[in-house]
């Protein structure tokens, strides 16, 4: 029995459908060049395909094909460079000051555009600073993903 797998793999921001898609089915075919949504006949049983998009990270962890039709969505995650997430689309805000007027936590987003920074809308990442001081000096400081 052949059963037709669809596979819509996606943007994790956008949903957008992406292009050139590097499948491999893990049954034995050769690897394929594809955009989504595609489809794929498998055998029943489960598989391990494998998906890749240059500058994405995510993955399937495994497809059981036991029925007809199959449909199996992805959803990838755009990778950033360093320099993006350090310096670009930055904003900072809850801030907390002590007696001695500094800074001892702070809530920092990192926005996938510079048209979102300061909004709810599109934010990649949310940190949370936090510093202690003794008579105005930073003793320590720390920031954790929230």
């Amino acid at each position: 029995m052949s059963v037709t797998v669809t596979f819509n793999v996606q943007d994790a921001l956008s949903n957008a459908h992406l292009n050139s898609v590097v499948f491999i089915a893990a049954d034995g075919s050769a690897a394929q060049l594809v955009n989504s949504p595609f489809t794929h006949s498998y055998a029943a049983g489960t598989f391990y395909p494998s998906i890749e998009v240059a500058g994405y990270k995510g993955k399937v962890s495994q497809v059981i094909v036991d029925a007809d039709p199959v449909t199996v969505n992805v959803t990838l995650a755009e990778l950033l460079d360093v320099t993006h997430s350090l310096y670009e689309n930055l904003y900072m805000d809850e801030p907390v000051y002590s007696t001695n007027n500094v800074l001892t936590s702070c809530r920092i987003r990192i926005y996938s555009d510079s048209a979102s920074v300061g909004t709810d809308s599109n934010v990649l990442f949310t940190y949370l600073m936090t510093a202690t001081e003794t008579n105005g000096k930073v003793l320590t400081y720390k920031t954790v993903k929230a």
